[in-house]
């Protein structure tokens, strides 16, 4: 007869989590009797049904491999990935029960497991619709938090990529404001560029309707605010660093992103006045840390852009250009916004410098229709020949 060990748990989100064995002998029941104490946790991830077909089985294949193992106590852990117990699960696997729902695990090969970030990847590029990215915080806060896996940038990046292209960027800005339980920080450029070229094209593709763009301005202030408040957190925890850092809150690249669509605000919707006289604050503080005369390819040390965690990402065309346009655009907005006449003309000679970069690069980069050259002409209204990727 089966012993069964379960202990009371708080219910929520309408589950129940359960230990269970079934050990074949004295001896082996009271070694699995050990290993299968109560444990008590809050919830267990589980994933929407209502999910797209191109993620259905990516999504049950990570919570089965991925997540759901890491619920057991860490001696039912061990056991699982043992070679030695092997057999002793095919006849006594430990189970777990949710809401009805038994999961056996038996022995699991480590070197057959899943690759996690290829998962992921499949995943991000699958999500399409709102249904499937109602799942995205669970399946961040199972994988990143609960399993400890750490997501390559680039995984994060597809996701809020395919977000923007699906019209939920309001899911990926949740889970960047729940960092503590999704694991989502942007604490990279890259990621960072990546992020915020996603909320302004939220903006620019809606032709700058009021709405999005106030949005938009909302969203790039919360990730400002976001960064600062992690930079604080390095100092006060001391965090070493060697070689070159840029300090990701004060990032000229993400400030003009704040400036653009201030400036936008004012320029589409307050007929060119600076209501509350932030486009005039932002340009003053954006001029005094981005030189006249330098362009988005050499704003830093040449050394900046040959280094992965810096400015490496811009090497990539498209992105540079997708990067380039906004910026421009911002600047020169901006110019048509202030009042003071030599804050305009910073603003209009630094605008032209960073667009001038742009018009170059599609002049010897033609054939490819790319998104980055979309939005360059839905900002300066040009239909240029397309930058290749």
């Amino acid at each position: 007869m089966a012993t069964r060990i379960s202990s009371a748990v708080p219910r929520a989100r309408g589950m129940m989590l359960a230990a269970v064995s079934r050990p074949a002998a004295v001896g082996l029941q009271q070694r699995w009797l050990s290993l299968s104490a109560s444990r008590q946790t809050s919830h267990v991830i589980t994933f929407s049904k209502s999910v797209s077909p191109e993620i259905k089985d990516e999504l049950q294949k990570i919570r089965d491999e991925i997540i759901l193992p890491t619920y057991l106590a860490p001696e039912q852990q061990k056991m699982i990935y043992n070679p030695k117990y092997e057999k002793k699960l095919q006849k006594n696997p430990i189970t777990m029960e949710i809401d009805g729902e038994v999961v056996n695990f038996g022995y699991r090969d480590r070197m057959a497991m899943p690759n996690t970030q290829v998962l992921m990847r499949h995943v991000a590029k699958g999500m399409k619709t709102p249904a499937d990215f109602n799942n995205l915080s669970a399946l961040l806060e199972g994988v990143v938090k609960q399993a400890h896996r750490k997501l390559h940038k680039d995984v994060l990046e597809k996701f809020v990529v395919q977000a923007q292209y699906s019209g939920c960027m309001k899911v990926i800005m949740d889970c960047v404001t729940n960092a503590k339980k999704t694991g989502f920080k942007p604490n990279t450029p890259r990621l960072i560029d990546t992020l915020v070229t996603a909320i302004q094209r939220d903006a620019i593709d809606s032709g700058f309707s009021m709405k999005k763009t106030e949005q938009a301005r909302r969203r790039i202030q919360t990730v400002l605010e976001i960064l600062e408040v992690n930079e604080l957190e390095k100092v006060r925890r001391n965090t070493k660093t060697t070689g070159p850092t840029i300090v990701l809150h004060r990032d000229p690249t993400t400030l003009a992103a704040r400036l653009h669509m201030a400036a936008a605000m004012a320029a589409k919707h307050y007929d060119g006045k600076d209501l509350d006289g932030s486009v005039t604050k932002y340009a003053e503080e954006l001029v005094q840390l981005w030189p006249e005369g330098k362009g988005l390819g050499n704003l830093y040390p040449a050394e900046y852009y040959k280094r992965n965690e810096l400015m490496r990402h811009l090497a990539f065309r498209p992105r540079f250009f997708g990067v380039a346009a906004a910026i421009a655009n911002g600047f020169l907005l901006a110019a048509e916004v202030v009042t003071a006449p030599e804050l305009a003309s910073q603003l209009r000679t630094r605008g032209a410098t960073v667009k001038a970069e742009a018009e170059a690069l599609l002049a010897t980069a033609a054939g490819d229709n790319s998104r980055s050259t979309e939005l360059f002409n839905k900002l300066f209204g040009e239909q240029k020949e397309a930058v290749k990727a």
